[in-house]
């Protein structure tokens, strides 16, 4: 009785809307070249999850930078010559933190969606002391936004990367395994 219930909640109660679906599709003949193109049609109908590599990260995150010359241009601009070196590390196996996690930190999500980020991720600075009256060290991420936060404390890569590390790692999961 258990397994009846259960196949009528899953298949049962949504027989009628995918009918509806399927009628809908053979109305322009799009249903009979779903059955002859089974190949092309479960790429564009089923999702597969994208390989998350350095090349999405960077492209996914647009940084929101300050006017070009000024000294916040400058500061932003080596920060983010660390954070590239950082993601494309990351993209190696014996790397001290993987881009899946990076990509979760950022935005929550484990792996890129079918379409696309929505809102738009952007990378910002920490120009801004926190209540103690220093810059952080440590990376910040507003998941709800897609906004992660860069430290630009750090003039070199082995500073910028521990931290970084550090930062991702400590809070991997929100408190979730």
């Amino acid at each position: 009785m258990a397994l009846d219930t259960a196949h009528w909640y899953i298949f049962g109660r949504t027989r009628s809307a995918f009918e509806r679906f399927k009628d809908g599709l053979k109305t322009l003949g799009v249903y009979s070249a779903m059955l002859e193109n089974k190949e092309f049609f479960l790429k564009i109908m089923c999702h597969h999850d994208n390989p998350i590599t350095a090349e999405n990260i960077k492209g996914a995150f647009r940084p929101v930078l300050h006017t070009p010359g000024s000294s916040k241009r400058s500061t932003e601009n080596l920060i983010l010559c660390l954070w590239e070196n950082f993601i494309f590390e990351a993209e190696d196996d014996d790397s001290d933190v993987l881009l899946e996690i990076i990509l979760f930190f950022s935005t929550g999500l484990k792996s890129f969606p079918p379409l696309d980020l929505r809102p738009s991720p952007t990378l910002c600075f920490l120009h801004d002391p926190e209540e103690s009256g220093e810059l952080s060290k440590y990376p910040k991420a507003n998941t709800c936004t897609n906004r992660l936060y860069l430290p630009i404390v750090h003039t070199t890569y082995q500073d910028f990367k521990s931290h970084m590390v550090f930062g991702i790692g400590a809070s991997e999961g929100f408190g979730l395994s």
